[in-house]
């Protein structure tokens, strides 16, 4: 009689032993298989557990700021409960990472400040939405930042604009600055009125003046010679040419006065280029100016103007200067003038003195108006760059000649 029908309860004992031996060879291969899963999913091996299901996804920003260079800026990213200060990388490069739920969705509002988050200068603002990766990447570029939206003193530039120009964003400098009468531009008249208004509407236009000295004129009498010479063609096109001089007797005082000027219209505008020269030996003075001026019409009574003067005035009583403007203004048309009053517009004037200054600093005079400004701001700097005053103005001196033929 075999040993397994002798013991039915020994033999059943002994088929459960072989069941335990094959179950557990079947469950014991390489541990590193397991545990790669593991690592895919971020959740580590729990012995005799269920594995929980990801709830979270790590959202690491890049962000890139507006320029602007500050010991104290912050840049803050919110979304949901989610509150996160940026860390500064270099230039304007700032990094921020944190855990957001998975498919969730948020209001993500990235804010960039000064002086440690007192001073808004830019946002950016979206709906984000997570999704069920482990990890994400989100970058935001400078151009994306809203830095028109923040202006703190509501004095129409942006705080970012402000504390880049040196001003302070908190305090409208146009509510303290004193408001005076008039700014006066010295070197506009010339490169706006002469040399239009010495010609005629007709066209085509020619005109020549030839005063002379006698042919017998002895070199101890006084002499003077004036010529003035204007050809405008027909489509307001041409030269103007105006040379005096003046010689005392034995040419101990003489004057020259040269003024020559070239028109053109271009179609749509009126540009004149020229020169004016006036020296006289007797009192060792001269003046000589490069100029251009082009002129538009917006509509029946706007017009704009916009120009460049380069003058060196040598010996006058006011002192010996040199003088680099330029200007761009708009202005309107007043009644029964040919001159128009400037009302918007920027105007830069350099003077450098060279002898007799009298106490007056080199300086760059910045004179500007919005549309939307009550008066012109007048900011002067030294030529490095100090500012030396600033105040306001209600109007700007003289008028500009705006009377342009053929426009």
């Amino acid at each position: 009689m075999s040993y397994l029908s002798d013991s039915p309860t020994k033999a059943t004992a002994l088929v459960l032993f072989c069941i335990l031996i094959v179950v557990g060879c079947s469950s014991s291969g390489n541990p590193t298989d397991q545990a790669e899963v593991n690592t895919t999913n971020h959740v580590n091996e729990v012995p005799n557990a269920d594995l929980p299901s990801q709830n979270t996804t790590r959202v690491d920003f890049e962000i890139t700021v507006p320029a602007y260079q500050s010991d104290a800026l912050q840049l803050r990213v919110q979304w949901g409960e989610q509150d996160i200060l940026a860390s500064w990388v270099g230039d304007e490069q700032w990094i921020a990472s944190g855990d957001f739920p998975t498919s969730t969705e948020g209001s993500l509002v990235v804010t960039f400040s000064d002086n440690n988050g007192a001073i808004p200068l830019g946002s950016f603002e979206s709906i984000y939405s997570t999704g069920t990766n482990a990890s994400e990447l989100y970058q935001i570029s400078a151009d994306q930042f809203n830095t028109g939206r923040w202006d703190t003193d509501e004095d129409g530039t942006t705080n970012i604009d402000e504390l880049i120009a040196d001003t302070n964003p908190l305090l409208d400098e146009a509510q303290q600055l004193e408001v005076r009468e008039s700014y006066v531009v010295t070197s506009l008249i010339p490169v706006s009125s002469y040399y239009e208004a010495s010609i005629s509407n007709a066209r085509p236009y020619s005109f020549l003046i030839e005063d002379l000295p006698p042919v017998d004129a002895s070199f101890y009498t006084d002499r003077r010679t004036h010529v003035v010479t204007i050809e405008i063609d027909d489509m307001g096109n041409g030269i103007f040419s105006d040379n005096y001089r003046f010689a005392g007797a034995a040419d101990r005082d003489i004057t020259i006065e040269n003024q020559e000027g070239t028109r053109t219209n271009t179609g749509s505008s009126i540009l004149w280029t020229g020169t004016y020269n006036r020296s006289n030996t007797g009192a060792g003075v001269s003046d000589d100016i490069e100029f251009s001026n082009e002129t538009w019409s917006i509509d029946n009574t706007a017009r704009k103007q916009s120009g460049s003067v380069i003058r060196q005035n040598n010996g006058n009583s006011s002192g010996s200067y040199e003088q680099e403007l330029t200007y761009s203004l708009v202005g309107d048309r007043l009644e029964d003038s040919t001159n128009c009053q400037a009302i918007t517009g920027t105007i830069t004037d350099e003077i450098t003195y060279t002898a007799f200054a009298n106490g007056r600093p080199n300086a760059i005079t910045s004179i500007t108006k919005d549309s939307d400004d009550t008066y012109w701001t007048v900011e002067v700097a030294s030529l490095e760059g100090d500012l030396l005053d600033k105040y306001l103005v209600i109007s700007i001196t003289p008028n500009f000649y705006c009377d342009m033929v053929d426009l």
